[in-house]
């Protein structure tokens, strides 16, 4: 394998002779290798490259040395084989140098030290060896070493790392505890270059047996423990052993030293950490050995352990005494704080200071980590995650678990597929003999079938002497009873004990810690324990619906748990809860009958006298409309505190949704659908859902796994921005501009723009505001605050102000698509939109300031606008069978958009332009006067025809006329189907032809979307 995933490329080549010298069982070689130069060295035929070296290892699943010939075709000058893997007739065939070694798995590793310049060697390495804690370890000793000031680089389980010379940390997930030999020597070297002084590096068995660490030497070694973990690969606990002492036989400096954690035996034999004592004094390696015993070196005098952390009395050689008093939770943790500080001392550094930094440290993600749940009103239990798999290691974290204080301790866990058969039953043994209530789901069941797993597990559970029970159990457990669930899905598991556990209760979910996947038949899914928890945390219950709604419970079920949020009794499923909403033209009350038997067991309801006899939770609350933004808001305070997303509120009379869209757009670049995070990390409005019922549906769904909401806030008389404020309480405010739009309800502009203003008004003093520059009106708004202020214009006076993104040098190409120069801050790009309409480039500029707000790069900005799309009926670009082209901005409608839409058909290529528009509507006493002004536009903007229909058609004809257009070339239609009847005798009179460009716009209301199918259908 090439590694190439951080840094810079491995660019030196070099001579195969001084890389044969590094191989001691070398069998045959060529007389004539001096010449060949060597610029990749790489395991894999699939990637290999010109003048590669490939090494061909015999696999599981697969022999390398089956595709000797397509590495060669790949670019290899070198191959090296297994001696008798091919016959001489085979190896004179083929057009590259052939090595012969005794073992080509053992000479990849030390291939890859020689070809890498053997980068160990310039930094102090410590190696971590045991079947539990490697991983906290390391991380003990990583963070305190940075406190000290150490340059580091980490190697293990959770991920590669390492800092920078400036402090930066450059990281990557970890598919292999011990990455295989060619990655690791890339990784060291990357180290090294980058001025890493101390490596701290987890060995696995399969790692030290596999030979991927060549003749690597450590300064520091360290044996945490060993217990029965992959008999299916080393086949006995005595293979397994004498696989992990490999690090002290074979990769130890002579002057290096041992760290042995002292544990007392529970496996046949001799104490395996006594072994690796005798071991290293025969070797001979200095050791130290810490631990409770009598003969340790650093001994553990006293120590104490609760929900809170950990408190613990060391003693070293010389007598003197330190105490650590940690945040980590578990007995164990307590071994692991001892041997880091054994390392740290080992090393040389301060041990009264070492002792203060470890106290502070945090561990490893995903060890006995608690996970931080939504408040409920009557309280949650207590949850932890850890990455305990194996028998000891659940032991042990289950008997920690057991010591604090608690009501009950509830065991969430299952066995990987695929692997050791032998400790499922033991391990199901185990967390029925520790824990209260045992429930037995899936960990990664690969290709195994999940339930025989379950199976596997249960007997040790059922040796034990546990009933089973139903999840129903849980809610009606009494004190003293015990009892083991089987669960199909970990999901649903996780759910079942985050969502019925107590206050007082202990639960853990053990077996996969930081691992953020799920192996199921040869799939790789997201799925990450504690998310899962958190998420199970935000489900409603009772208490909560009462909570968020300030209601009244009026009628009580046996039911205190629910599913999602309801208003529409069509769409309602089993569990919900449905909010009966009341309107001009609807009362859901009319359908609480419906809702029941759609499978709503909760109703929110404002009239009690009209509730159907049910078995169903009722609460009474004042204002159903009300509730529904109480209930959105309380949401998303809860999710809040877990995930930090960033909430955007924007409002405008045009181009608020295009806006949204843009900044999702760009937000969905930064973050992306990926195998290794969650799906859908982007939400946004859906649709029209901009009012005071849509926004809190839009809002509802919002969970952990979401970083950013997008809200689009619409409205339609004073009041309604602020209460949309209220529930989306945004971090950043956008309004993209104030025009004469539902002036029916505001009277005038200026009271559109106190209404629009209502955004700012209500928001945060520290959000941020996204201010148009080009729009009088809202920068008067934004003088009335002190928030930061991110400016955006098109036009030169906007760009005079202080602004931090503007365009210029703006044009379309033949096709009406937008180009023009965008700035951010102090860079800029030529810009391509895939999008029509010159209104756009203020809406982009307004979207690249809501995301530079959002702290968004500019690079990823720039993608995000490229990778745009307008949606269906806004700016649409459409082409008949006949080749008409057409501009369906049909959405919706009013003076300032239609203005745009006109004068982007006016600047569009084409021997004819014909405008099909209707009434836009909302605009009160104002409606004539505006509607003659879209006629002078239209008539400016160089149309050769205008359909119009709707109740102020005339007044646009008037306007048109006014300003020179021929009223024979302009209808008013009262029937909106006709005008698909003079389009097609333009067609058929040449008037209008293949490639000449035509607009419908108007009000939604007015439903032209209809005539753009009618032309699609018929022209």
């Amino acid at each position: 394998m090439i590694y190439t995933e951080q840094g810079t490329e491995h660019s030196q080549s070099i001579p195969l002779a001084e890389l044969i010298a590094s191989l001691p069982n070398l069998v045959s070689a060529p007389v004539l290798v001096d010449s060949v130069m060597i610029g990749e060295l790489c395991d894999d035929s699939r990637v290999v490259g010109p003048a590669s070296l490939f090494v061909a290892v015999r696999g599981d699943h697969h022999d390398g040395h089956d595709s000797l010939d397509e590495a060669i075709a790949g670019g290899a000058v070198a191959v090296v084989v297994d001696h008798g893997c091919i016959d001489k007739q085979k190896k004179s065939e083929l057009e590259a140098v052939v090595l012969e070694v005794e073992d080509s798995r053992a000479a990849l590793g030390l291939l890859a030290e020689a070809f890498y310049r053997y980068p160990a060697t310039e930094m102090t390495m410590v190696g971590i060896t045991g079947t539990n804690g490697k991983t906290t370890v390391s991380y003990l000793i990583e963070q305190t070493l940075r406190e000290i000031g150490v340059q580091t680089g980490v190697i293990g389980t959770v991920e590669y790392r390492y800092i920078l010379r400036d402090g930066t940390c450059v990281s990557q997930p970890a598919p292999l505890t011990t990455p295989d030999p060619v990655k690791l020597q890339h990784l060291l070297r990357e180290m090294a270059d980058s001025g890493v002084s101390h490596v701290i590096m987890e060995a696995s068995s399969h790692a030290l047996q596999q030979y991927r660490l060549g003749s690597l030497k450590f300064d520091l070694g360290i044996f945490t423990n060993l217990s029965q973990d992959h008999l299916d690969y080393h086949l006995t606990m005595d293979d397994y052993f004498m696989a992990k002492i490999r690090l002290f036989t074979h990769h130890m400096k002579a002057d290096g030293t041992a760290v042995i954690v002292a544990q007392q035996s529970n496996l046949a034999g001799e104490e395996p950490s006594a072994r690796v004592t005798e071991l290293c004094r025969m070797l001979p390696i200095t050791s130290i050995v810490c631990g409770a015993t009598e003969s340790s070196d650093v001994k553990l005098t006293g120590h104490d352990s609760t929900l809170a952390g950990v408190r613990c009395e060391l003693v070293d050689e010389k007598g003197h005494s330190y105490r650590i008093e940690s945040i980590l939770i578990g007995r164990f943790n307590i071994d692991n704080l001892m041997t880091a500080f054994s390392v740290l001392a080992a090393l040389g550094y301060d041990k009264a200071r070492c002792a203060e930094l470890l106290g502070r440290a945090a561990g490893a993600p995903g060890r006995i980590e608690p996970v931080r749940l939504a408040g409920k009103p009557d309280g949650q239990p207590t949850v932890v995650v850890d990455y305990a798999h194996t028998p000891d290691a659940l032991e042990k974290v289950l008997g920690a678990l057991k010591s604090l204080e608690h009501e009950r301790l509830i065991c969430v866990f299952g066995c990987g597929g695929d692997r050791d058969e032998l400790k499922r039953p033991l391990m199901g043994e185990i967390a029925a003999r520790l824990a209260d209530i045992t429930i037995v789901t899936d960990d990664n069941p690969r290709r195994e079938d999940p339930a025989s797993i379950r199976r596997s597990v249960i007997e040790g559970v059922v040796r034990a002497g546990l009933k089973r029970r139903s999840a129903d159990w849980l809610d009606h457990y009494q004190p003293g009873e015990s009892g083991y669930i089987e669960i199909d899905g970990r999901g649903t598991a996780i759910h079942t004990a985050v969502t019925r556990g107590r206050k007082g209760e202990i639960v853990l979910i053990a077996g996969k810690g930081h691992e953020n996947y799920q192996i199921v038949g040869s799939e790789t899914r997201f799925f990450d324990d504690m998310l899962c928890a958190q998420q199970s945390s935000l489900a409603w219950d009772l208490q909560s619906l009462i909570t968020a709604t300030g209601g009244t419970l009026v009628r009580e079920s046996g039911q205190s748990r629910f599913g999602e949020i309801s208003t529409d009794t069509r769409t309602i499923s089993e569990n919900d809860i449905f909010v009966a909403l009341q309107g001009d033209q609807f009362d859901g009350h009319d359908f609480l009958e419906n809702a029941i038997g759609g499978g709503a067991r909760c109703l929110v309801v404002s009239a009690v006298d009209r509730l159907p006899e049910a078995d169903v939770v009722c609460i009474q609350v004042m204002d159903t409309l009300a509730a529904l933004g109480d209930l959105a808001r309380y949401r998303l305070d809860r999710v809040r505190p877990l995930s930090q997303p960033v909430v955007v509120g924007l409002t405008g009379s045009c181009g608020k949704t295009t806006v949204k869209d843009m900044a999702a757009a760009i937000f969905s670049v930064h973050w992306p659908d990926r195998a290794d995070q969650p799906t859908g990390r982007v939400l946004k409005t859906v649709g029209n859902f901009n009012n005071l019922i849509g926004l809190p549906l839009s809002l509802l769904p919002v969970s952990v796994q979401h970083r950013i909401l997008v809200l689009e806030m619409g409205m339609n008389r004073p009041g309604e921005i602020a209460r949309l404020a209220q529930i989306g309480d945004p971090d950043i405010c956008c309004i993209t501009n104030v025009q004469p739009a539902h002036l029916e309800g505001l009277g005038t502009i200026e009271g559109v723009a106190a209404a629009k203003g209502e955004l700012f008004e209500r928001s945060r003093t520290n959000s941020v505001h996204v201010v148009n520059l080009d729009d009088e009106h809202i920068v008067g708004l934004s003088k009335r605050y002190s928030n930061k202020v991110i400016g955006f214009a098109v036009t030169s006076k906007g760009a005079g102000r202080e602004t931090v993104v503007w365009a210029e040098n703006v044009a379309t190409d033949d096709d009406g698509h937008l180009n023009f120069t965008l700035h951010v801050g102090k860079h800029n790009t030529e810009l391509y939109l895939h999008t029509l309409g010159l209104h756009n480039v203020s809406n982009c500029c307004a979207a690249a300031a809501i995301a530079h707000a959002a702290g968004i790069d500019f690079e990823t900005i720039v993608a995000g606008l490229e990778q745009f799309r307008a949606s269906s009926r806004r700016m649409e670009r459409l082409t008949s069978p006949k080749g008409l082209k057409i501009l369906n901005d049909s959405y919706n409608a009013n003076p300032a958009s239609m203005a745009s839409g006109l004068r982007t058909l006016g600047k569009l290529p084409a021997r004819t332009r014909m405008a099909v528009l209707g009434d836009m509507l909302e605009l009160g006493k104002a409606a004539r006067d505006l509607h003659r002004s879209v006629g002078n536009v239209a008539a400016q903007s160089d149309l050769s025809y205008l359909a119009l229909v709707g109740e102020f058609g005339q007044q646009i004809k008037q306007g048109a006329q006014t300003s020179g257009m021929d009223p024979d070339r302009i209808r008013v239609f009262t029937d909106k189907n006709n005008i698909i009847d003079w389009i097609e005798e333009l067609f058929g009179g040449s008037h209008l032809q293949p490639g000449d460009w035509l607009l419908v716009k108007a009000s939604r209301g007015l439903a032209l979307d209809t005539v753009v199918d009618q032309i699609m259908e018929r022209c």
